[in-house]
């Protein structure tokens, strides 16, 4: 069995954070992570959607070069190489998490870790097999998913969260994006910039509905001039999705078709078989109680 001072579930800016301090201190460190290195932010949020955003920046100002004397001929949109650039960027990032801990001495477990109890982990690794480990501290620093309710038919690839969304493989024609806060909004400026048909409901009063109405009132400034459709203050009573895309039904009876629906509508804490009970941490609603 390993034995650590300190170990760390997760490796997002949290996690691996926490592990280097810890090892700046002198504990003896571990970090136990199931995917990449880097957590959601470095691979499936803040940095890949920035990466897109530049690309989409990018492309819109050549499309108006030939105002100001910059004249690129055909413009043209390499969908594929852009996401490729996108992964790119991940992995470098990823790799620099990965050569910070190794400078700091701290023991990656590749797998995915399960309390036992207070001071013990069982990590499934990737490669097959188990290792327990013990540790006077742990730190739990596993992060959040998008949240997928069941009543939505996700069972559909016409369906997607913004996981899903960094992964495309082809840029649709139209994209129904159901929630109006940051994740929605950003998505909803990268795809129009790029010539996409976008539609965002929200069922709140304004977008960013947990930030000031007046950002709100900007983001939509901004969004209508790029020809996205807004509609707040609006609840979705339905949605249907089929191989011909994806059918919703807004209050009222107004009905949107799409190629795609984007679902951001929150996100919910990553804590399933976790150990969390075993542990003795008090969970209520899948969330830690502090």
């Amino acid at each position: 069995m390993a034995r650590f001072d300190i170990a760390v579930i997760g490796s997002g800016p949290g996690g691996y954070v926490a592990a280097l301090r810890a090892a700046q201190l002198g504990k003896a460190v571990c970090v136990v992570e199931r995917d990449a290195l880097g957590g959601v932010c470095l691979n499936r949020g803040c940095i890949p959607t920035k990466a897109l955003a530049h690309s989409a920046d990018v492309f819109e100002e050549a499309k108006e070069g030939e105002k100001i004397g910059v004249c690129v001929g055909d413009l043209t949109l390499d969908f594929g190489k852009m996401m490729a650039a996108k992964d790119a960027v991940v992995r470098k990032l990823s790799g620099g998490v990965g050569f910070l801990l190794k400078r700091a001495k701290v023991t990656v477990f590749a797998g995915e870790g399960r309390l036992v109890d207070r001071k013990t982990i069982v990590v499934t690794l990737n490669e097959g097999g188990e290792e327990t480990l013990e540790a006077e501290k742990i730190i739990l620093a596993t992060g959040s998913e998008p949240a997928r309710p069941s009543w939505l038919p996700f069972d559909s690839d016409r369906l997607m969260t913004s996981d899903e969304a960094l992964q495309l493989a082809e840029m649709p024609a139209s994209v129904l994006i159901l929630g109006g806060g940051y994740i929605g909004c950003e998505f909803a400026c990268i795809l129009s910039q790029l010539g996409c048909q976008v539609t965002v409901v929200e069922m709140l009063d304004h977008l960013l509905p947990l930030m000031d109405a007046d950002v709100g009132a900007e983001i939509t400034k901004s969004l209508k001039r790029r020809k996205v459709k807004v509609h707040t203050g609006t609840k979705l009573e339905s949605l249907e999705a089929d191989d011909a895309g994806v059918v919703a039904t807004l209050e009222g009876g107004k009905t949107i078709e799409a190629e795609k629906a984007l679902i951001c509508i929150g996100r919910r804490m990553l804590s399933d078989g976790l150990g969390l009970e075993e542990a003795g941490v008090a969970v209520e609603n899948g969330a830690i109680q502090i």
